[in-house]
Formats: structure tokens, C-alpha cells, sequence
């Protein structure tokens, strides 16, 4: 379905049926990680880790690089880096594969907490945290070469997220990998000034996750086997919009995993078989990425009205939101993307809203909402290109956005697959 959108021709579509994972760290074109310029070296001690290793990095200086050697350290409780600036944490193997840190025998916590700058984590494995695995909360943080696991698998009780830099500006993460997260992979959340690239997410809910933050740009990741491949949201009451953020060269396939979140969550109502999610937001760039395989769609783009209603959380969601808050999407521009055979079997309430409302059996490539801002004069400028435009649908043309439950929305929804008011385009995204 839709234009190949300049991705070096239309490539044949993906196998969903053959995704497994080895079990280990599989990014390819890695760099080499530097062993010249340890400071402290530590070795698994063949017992509990946990103490050598919180005493290593809360005397370590600031600018000091730990090192870790070969093998597995059982960490029993969360490792806190508070003390000093621009610390360095990284493993002396060959590949993340051969410095493990063990949270198996941990009983609460996350793995690491991280609130001072310029702290870089490089070429380890981390696995089996009760909590999330590497959370930092301060500007410039680098992860580099990151494993996350979880031996159970896709399941409930693992952690939320994998890589959660939040309130942290300046992000990079590069070379890392996710399998397993209850919420999101790689998670970049409040955060201005970001870079996401050469990573790999997959068997989480959702692969990765960009959450109220500026001037991230996420490319040549692949997402794929999730819930949803990627998230980018914009949420009420937190102090940061979402704005200026750029999707580009990804790809984003077979996404149909079930849904294993928190119930409540807000994940936990994104539909199994979704390629990326978009809610509410400004100047979102999807830019020659290749969507291909998800059950559900390729693109949703949705405002936090329809999120409200879906919930049925109160009667009017079109009011009551906090001040300064916008729960519509605007300015979003699909630019040269590929699509292949997505909407083929949906779910969640996307199949619910096909096989009951609209009485068909597939859905398109992009999914707008279609819910405008009162009093719906301005247009939001949701963007599919000029020419190869994907299979699209309308779900409301601005005529559900007073619904008060999920019954009224089913009545309201359209069968608008015109594309007509939303073939233009926008100026091309710059990151600075």
C-alpha cells in the first residue's frame, strides 16, 4: 500500500513470520570500545558486585573511566552515580556480550540512577532490573553500546524502560540494543537536543519512545517485533512541549507484538500492529523511513481528545486540559517514506473501529484522527507529500471531537480515504 517514497525503489516485503532474536547483542558496525585509558578496572568476583561497584562510582573523580572486565557482576541493588561530572563506565570486552551486569538476585529498584553530567555508559550487557535499567537524569549523557535484556522474555513484571534518560538535554545514544521493556525500549523524555541513531529495539511495547522533548533526531534505527515501533508524544502537565523532533531513515517493521503493559498505562491502549504513534505534538518529521509489515497500521496520528474518549475518562475531552496545553497534532509531514503492507489485520481498538464501524477488513498506511482545535478553522497541516502518497484515511474529518464514550465514537467515524486536503508538504526539519 502507498508510494515506495524514495527509499532506492520498492524492496520486497518483510517475512513477520521469522523475527527471533539470537538472544544477543546483534548490532552491526559497532566501533571498537578503547581499553587504553582505564582508571579503575574491576572483575566480576565470582559473588555479590554490588558494593565494589557503588564504591567505584561514588569515589570515582570527575572525569575517571571505570572499566569492567570479562564476566558476569551480580548487582543485588541500584547503582547510583551523585557524586562527580563526566563519568565513564564502560566494559573491556570484544562486544557488550562479554561484561554482563546481573540484576537477577535484585529484589526492587532500578539498575542504575544517574543525576550528574556528562556520565557515558559503554559496551555492557545489563539484564533482569526489577525497575528500569539505566535512568539518568542530567545534560549530556552518552550510551554507547548498551544491552538490555530481560531473561522472561516479553512479559509484565520487567521493567519499563531500558534507556531512560529524562530531563537530560543533549542525549546520544548510539550502537545500543532493547529487548523486552513493559513501556519503551529507548525512551528520551523532557529532554532538548537529542540524537538517537544506529540502535536496535525490539520485543518491548514499544521500541523507542520520544516523550515532551525539542530537537531530537532518531535515524538509522530499526524497530521491529514491539507493540509499536515508535512512540512520540506529547503529554499533559509536564513542563516541556514536543516540538521539532525528526524520524528519518528507520526502519520500522512487523510491530504486532501483544500488548503487555501495565493496565492503566498510557502504552498500554496503543494497538498491537502499529508502526509509529504520533499524539498531539508540533512539526513532527517522518523523513524516507521504510514502514513495512505492521498489522495495524503504518503511522496513527492522533490527538489527546481521541485518547481521552477511548478511556472514557471523563464526559468533555475537549476541555478541562492544563493551561498552556495542546492535545492536537500539528505540522506533521510524511516526507518520502516507504510503505508495504501495512493494515493488513487490525487490532486493538483500531481492528474494533474497521470490523464494527467502518466494515472493513484492512486499514491504510497513515490514520489521522482527523480532530481539528476549536472552533476547527485552522488547518493543522497534517502533510503526506506531493507525490507517491501512502494509503491514508480520514477516521473523523473533524466531526467526532464532541463524543463523549467509545459508542458515539464509533457512530461518528468515516469512510474518508481522500487525500485531496492533505497532499502538500512543509519545510524539511533542521535539527540544530
Amino acid at each position: 500500500m502507498g508510494g515506495d517514497g524514495g527509499m532506492g525503489g520498492a524492496p520486497e516485503a518483510r517475512d513477520c513470520s521469522s523475527l527471533a532474536g539470537t538472544g544477543m547483542y546483534s548490532v552491526q558496525g559497532a566501533p571498537a570500545t578503547p581499553t587504553d585509558d582505564c582508571m579503575t578496572t574491576l572483575n566480576p568476583s565470582g559473588g555479590d558486585d554490588t558494593a565494589a561497584l557503588a564504591i567505584a562510582l561514588e569515589d570515582a573523580a570527575s572525569g575517571d573511566v571505570i572499566c569492567l572486565g570479562t564476566g558476569t557482576f551480580d548487582v543485588r541493588a541500584t547503582l547510583f552515580v551523585s557524586n562527580n561530572a563526566q563519568i565513564t563506565l564502560k566494559g573491556i570486552g570484544a562486544t557488550p556480550n562479554d561484561v554482563v551486569l546481573d540484576y537477577a538476585e535484585a529484589l526492587e529498584g532500578d539498575g542504575m540512577e544517574v543525576t550528574t553530567p556528562g556520565f557515558t555508559i559503554e559496551n555492557m550487557w545489563i539484564k533482569n532490573t526489577v525497575g528500569d535499567s539505566v535512568v539518568v537524569r542530567a545534560d549530556d549523557p552518552v550510551f554507547r553500546k548498551v544491552f538490555v535484556t530481560w531473561d522472561a522474555g516479553s512479559v509484565l513484571e520487567n521493567g519499563k524502560y531500558g534507556i531512560f534518560p529524562r530531563a537530560a538535554d543533549n542525549v546520544l545514544i548510539e550502537y545500543s540494543e532493547v529487548i523486552g521493556a513493559s513501556d519503551a525500549g529507548i525512551y528520551v523524555g523532557q529532554c532538548v537536543g537529542g540524537i538517537v541513531r544506529n540502535n536496535k529495539a525490539f520485543a518491548n511495547v514499544a521500541g523507542i519512545e520520544i516523550e515532551n522533548s525539542q530537537n531530537v533526531e532518531v535515524y538509522d534505527n530499526e524497530a521491529f517485533d514491539n507493540t509499536s515501533g515508535v512512540l512520540a508524544f506529547e503529554l499533559p502537565g509536564l513542563s516541556l512541549t514536543s516540538d521539532n523532533n525528526l524520524l528519518r531513515d528507520n526502519e520500522i517493521y512487523c510491530n504486532n507484538r501483544a500488548n503487555f503493559a501495565a493496565e492503566g498505562s498510557i502504552v498500554a491502549g496503543v494497538p498491537p500492529g502499529t508502526g509509529a504513534l504520533v499524539l498531539a505534538g508540533e512539526r513532527f518529521e517522518f523523513r524516507n523511513n521504510l514502514i513495512d509489515g505492521n498489522d495495524s497500521t503504518g503511522v496513527l496520528i492522533a490527538s489527546s481528545v481521541v485518547l481521552c474518549q477511548l478511556s472514557e475518562e471523563r464526559p468533555d475531552c475537549q476541555s478541562g486540559w492544563p493551561d498552556g496545553y495542546d492535545p492536537y497534532p500539528t505540522k506533521m509531514y510524511l516526507n518520502g517514506n516507504t510503505f508495504i503492507n501495512n493494515g493488513q489485520d487490525p487490532q486493538g481498538f483500531l481492528g474494533a473501529l474497521a470490523e464494527q464501524a467502518l466494515m472493513v477488513d484492512t486499514l491504510e498506511d497513515v490514520i489521522w484522527d482527523g480532530y481539528i482545535a476549536p472552533p476547527g478553522e485552522a488547518d493543522p497541516e497534517i502533510c503526506l507529500g506531493l507525490t507517491d502518497l501512502p494509503s491514508y484515511r480520514d477516521m473523523s474529518a473533524d466531526k467526532c471531537g464532541a463524543s463523549a464514550n467509545t459508542t458515539e465514537l464509533g457512530i461518528c467515524v468515516l469512510l474518508n480515504t481522500n487525500t485531496e486536503a492533505r497532499t502538500c508538504a512543509l519545510d524539511e526539519l533542521v535539527i540544530p
